[in-house]
């Protein structure tokens, strides 16, 4: 069974959040021992604090408060971005910890946020840029869609198709094929009652006859699945003003 987007990125972001924790828990026990030279180094704090309450945030938003939407989960994590680059910067710089029996806890923290910064590259970068195709290619209002949301808001074969034109085969060739090699039937018929002045030739089992015994029957009518643009479609249903009169 495929994993699905909502599923993928709630695990990313949980990985998110247990980095960010992890990180806290390490600058606070290089703080309490005394190794900072200034109080910039509350910033080994303060931004994973933000990056783990941010994840914990988006996973659980849904089920208490209301969906989270494209366009503010590609915000948050955008606007962290460089906050978290910044910070791996400083932590290289710093040399608070060197030669000291906490070498060990100050380097694994170092590498610790270089890797939360990549994983919040690499989740902006692919939120952003999923939007960014999804409105150009069929849904011009995904960044007010919930990015949890079943199916999921970002159609991935009608993006691949879009960005790759030459994979088209790879997602519609089958049904195409499928198509293809089903024989044609091109026989028709009419239920009884039917008002069409053309009558086909009458289906075996429908006469007037058998016409009582059709609400036990089952129908061997082929049902098509929509596809990925088909599912991000709304179809709208109005009622006439003649039906509401009825």
């Amino acid at each position: 069974m495929a994993l699905s987007f909502r599923t993928a990125r709630k695990l990313w972001m949980g990985l998110v959040a247990l980095i960010s924790f992890t990180c806290i828990l390490l600058a606070v026990v290089l703080w309490l021992h005394g190794y900072s030279k200034s109080n910039n180094f509350g910033a080994l704090i303060a931004i994973p604090g933000f990056a783990f309450a941010g994840a914990i945030w988006t996973i659980f938003k849904k089920m208490f408060f209301s969906p989270q939407i494209v366009c503010i989960e590609a915000t948050w994590v955008f606007a962290l971005l460089p906050f978290q680059i910044l910070l791996g910067l400083f932590a290289f710089e710093s040399d608070s910890a060197f030669h000291s029996r906490f070498t060990a806890v100050y380097e694994a923290l170092v590498v610790l946020v270089w890797t939360n910064s990549a994983l919040v590259f690499i989740y902006a970068t692919g939120i952003i840029s999923l939007a960014l195709l999804t409105q150009l290619s069929c849904d011009q209002e995904i960044w007010a869609r919930d990015i949890d949301s079943s199916p999921s808001p970002f159609p991935f074969p009608v993006l691949l198709v879009y960005a790759f034109p030459f994979a088209v085969k790879y997602f519609r060739g089958a049904a195409v094929e499928s198509r293809e090699g089903a024989p044609a039937t091109t026989t028709a018929y009419c239920l009884p009652g039917c008002s069409c002045h053309t009558k086909p030739t009458e289906a075996p089992g429908f006469g007037a006859d058998n016409a009582n015994n059709m609400e036990g029957t089952q129908s061997s009518i082929p049902i098509r699945v929509p596809t990925a643009m088909e599912r991000q479609n709304v179809i709208r249903v109005t009622l006439s003003h003649d039906s509401m009169m009825l």
